[in-house]
């Protein structure tokens, strides 16, 4: 039996989702020791576009340059931490 979902997913239009998102990759954020030098309004806006990017992957909030060079830089921050 194929189940269809008629209903389109209108929850996670919700911003308190991206908010809650955005706070729980925040938290995490703290665990890691090497990004405790970066500023907290960094780690903000970067949590926030992570949480949107999670949710809604196909609407680009930001200049496709500036993702690829995000995406760049957390990989070398995520090897240098593995190291």
């Amino acid at each position: 039996m194929l189940f269809h979902c008629t209903c389109p997913l209108v929850f996670l239009q919700d911003p308190a989702y991206i908010e809650v998102l955005a706070n729980y990759i925040t938290e995490l954020s703290l665990l890691d020791h090497n990004l405790l030098c970066y500023p907290p309004s960094q780690i903000a806006a970067s949590a926030i576009f992570l949480a949107k990017y999670i949710l809604y992957p196909t609407k680009h909030s930001w200049a496709s340059d500036f993702i690829m060079m995000l995406f760049a830089y957390i990989f070398v921050a995520v090897a240098k931490s593995n190291t």
